[in-house]
């Protein structure tokens, strides 16, 4: 996945918001009920420094603040959080950089790992500077 920074935090938050509550309202079954707005007191908490994003794939996120378009997404074996990484600017070196972890909604619960093993998604090893 690319990170590709679409939208300031205030309108990721809002599309976040937006999305959380067609959710509730499916889980709810209940169209008619109002959507409670619990998410802008814990939204600072988490998202404070962040970036929104949205991939390539479609998958949005909070990315470390430094991240910017052409960082990759990666899930490191061991790890229970993807992480945001940058290809040194160094010609032929390998290397990578860590800039922090990341939120990324839809493979936060092994979903990455599934497709792993089921073939769908490469692993490969890499080296961290």
């Amino acid at each position: 996945m690319t990170v590709n920074p679409n939208a300031d935090l205030e309108d990721g938050m809002k599309m976040v918001i937006e999305f959380l509550c067609q959710e509730y309202e499916k889980e709810a079954n209940a169209v008619s009920r109002v959507c409670p707005h619990t998410l802008d007191s814990g939204t600072a908490k988490y998202a404070l420094g962040r970036k929104f994003f949205i991939t390539e794939k479609g998958y949005f996120g909070l990315a470390p603040a430094g991240a910017k378009s052409g960082d990759k997404i990666a899930i490191l074996w061991g790890s229970s959080t993807p992480f945001v990484l940058r290809s040194s600017e160094i010609p032929d070196d390998p290397r990578w950089t860590i800039l922090g972890e990341t939120y990324v909604h839809g493979i936060m619960e092994g979903e990455v790992m599934a497709e792993e093993a089921a073939g769908n998604v490469k692993s490969s090893t890499i080296l961290i500077k």
